[in-house]
């Protein structure tokens, strides 16, 4: 969720930034951009915290009408919810409140949050884990914005008033692809928590293991998606001397 929470304002800078970018003022974009795709760095680097929902967190599911509404339409499509977590930041603060909730098979799992703002935006994660590690996630709301993630991972995206069916053809189109695989099973709340750490620690290694020139240019490439031969080359060049002025 916090992940997700720093895409959307990725997809506001860049929003705003085509017009900034072609006027004079494109030097302060480049400086603003670097700084959200840092902070999105960041993000990624930190490890997912959750901890258990307890009575004094009841204010973070306000308002509670789009979690009910959630619960509903997950049970029109067969889904059982585990319960919830919440999601803490890297300084410890409550991030919000995530419901989770698995298939009949037990292979297709996910969560279910809100992104605070006027209005609340809500956001939807199908996800599917093979037993060879690879993962399977398809997101409904929020921003596909990101760093750059291993090839194990496969996405889909759609737009929240899609609906839950839609969001579902996304993800049965993705383990297609696995057609060949085992698939983990998830039986409570833990084993579902337990795997998007799993994923998280998985693009952290891969991370990890780039050049910080090569992961500079997949990052880049990533979150500017068609604009990166547009901007890409100056943005690269911004935050590579950027991090060389910075003190050690």
């Amino acid at each position: 969720m916090v992940y997700i929470i720093a895409g959307v304002v990725l997809v506001v800078i860049l929003a705003f930034g085509y017009i900034k970018y072609t006027s004079a003022g494109h030097r302060k974009y480049l400086a603003t951009l670097a700084g959200a795709i840092q902070a999105l760095r960041r993000v990624s680097a930190d490890e997912a915290r959750y901890r258990p929902f307890m009575a004094e967190d009841a204010e973070l599911l306000e308002p509670r009408e789009h979690y009910e509404a959630a619960v509903r339409e997950l049970a029109g499509h067969g889904f059982t919810v585990l319960g919830d977590r919440v999601e803490e930041r890297a300084d410890g603060t409550a991030a919000g409140v995530s419901r989770w909730f698995v298939d009949g098979s037990g292979s297709v799992f996910g969560w279910f949050a809100l992104i605070r703002g006027e209005p609340v935006k809500p956001v939807m994660l199908l996800f599917s884990e093979s037993d060879a590690g690879a993962f399977f996630a398809t997101l409904r709301g929020g921003s596909t914005l990101s760093v750059a993630q291993p090839p194990t991972i496969h996405k889909a995206y759609c737009e929240w008033d899609e609906g839950l069916a839609r969001q579902l053809e996304h993800q049965r189109a993705l383990l297609s692809k696995a057609s060949n695989v085992a698939l983990r099973r998830v039986e409570s709340i833990e084993d579902a928590v337990a795997a998007v750490i799993r994923l998280r620690r998985s693009v952290t290694s891969w991370r990890a293991r780039q050049s910080p020139a090569l992961l500079l240019r997949l990052d880049a490439r990533s979150v500017l998606e068609d604009r990166f031969e547009e901007v890409g080359p100056e943005l690269i060049e911004f935050m590579s001397s950027s991090a060389a002025r910075a003190p050690a």
